[in-house]
């Protein structure tokens, strides 16, 4: 939760007004637990919603998910009726079976933001990924970056801010 780009993420939906919560998974940092294999961290994804609905009760929940939190974060997303909004950053997608992505979603709106040297799915595998994922979808590449976007933060978060205006734009 304390990598610069899960910071820029938060950041740039805090300045959007919006309440965000960071949190580590299972057995990451200080948290307690240990690794789940992907399945308990679905449930700290869900824990985390909880805890907004309670905390903001009749706000719209939205989910961001970097990398992992991406992969994990969407899955759960996609199938919670409270999430409205999803927003990925840093698909995995040569190291995670992300095909999920490509079946419906109950319209949900799906913003992506990738390095275009990302070393876990470049520009040449994550523009047909996004192309075959349901609409509304909409990709922005982070232009000489790559995964963690050393030295191109302020082009990321840019890259995120134009995300999240669109996703708060595209309507109910």
């Amino acid at each position: 939760m304390n990598n610069n780009v899960v910071y820029r993420i938060a950041k740039a939906l805090q300045e959007r007004g919006t309440a965000v919560l960071r949190f580590n998974f299972r057995g990451v940092g200080r948290s307690t637990g240990n690794y789940g294999e992907g399945v308990g961290e679905l449930e700290d994804v869900r824990a985390a919603l909880n805890f907004m609905a309670v905390r903001h009760p009749g706000l719209p929940l939205w989910l961001a998910g970097f990398s992992f939190g991406a992969r994990v974060g969407l899955q759960v997303g996609i199938d919670d009726d409270r999430v409205s909004r999803l927003l990925g950053v840093g698909l995995a997608v040569r190291m995670f079976d992300l095909g999920f992505l490509h079946h419906p979603r109950g319209g949900k709106p799906l913003a992506v933001v990738q390095a275009a040297h990302d070393e876990y799915g470049d520009r040449d595998e994550i523009d047909p990924f996004v192309a075959g994922i349901p609409d509304p979808k909409r990709l922005w590449i982070v232009e000489g970056a790559t995964h963690l976007c050393p030295g191109k933060l302020d082009e990321l978060e840019a890259a995120l801010g134009a995300a999240i205006d669109w996703l708060d734009a595209i309507g109910p």
